[in-house]
């Protein structure tokens, strides 16, 4: 697969054929207990980096806009809580090159949706659903 990617022009990384799972960009997959999860080791540090933002006093909406990149990123397997997120987007977008206090609703999001990343695995032995809702 990864030639025919390439043979596309698509670069990939480099690639170990694994059995039982391994580790990859913070990403644990099992393949005996059939599920993917976010690593303990990145919770931390997404955990402590949020804490450490929170903590200051004003940053730009650039600064949050990378943090909640690498949010994004480990709630892509507990999709749903990614629709916690909708005021913080609205204060990056507001205040993106201005150091300014997060607003009060954003911070609550954050703090919340990140309190949630605890939940960030995806079972492979749920039945496939043909329809969302």
């Amino acid at each position: 697969m990864c030639d025919s990617l390439e043979e596309g022009g698509l670069l990939t990384h480099e690639t170990t054929l694994v059995e039982e799972g391994g580790e990859t960009l913070g990403t644990v997959v099992d393949g005996k207990k059939k599920v993917t999860a976010v690593t303990p080791k990145r919770l931390v540090r997404l955990r402590q980096a949020f804490k450490y933002a929170l903590q200051r006093r004003a940053l730009p909406g650039a600064v949050w806009e990378v943090l909640l990149g690498h949010l994004t990123h480990c709630c892509l397997l507990e999709r749903g809580l990614l629709s916690g997120l909708h005021v913080v987007y609205a204060f990056i977008r507001a205040n993106y090159v201005r150091a300014v206090p997060l607003w009060a609703t954003a911070r609550e999001e954050l703090t919340h949706v990140v309190a949630g990343t605890v939940f960030c695995s995806a079972s492979w032995t749920l039945p496939w659903r043909s329809t969302v809702g």
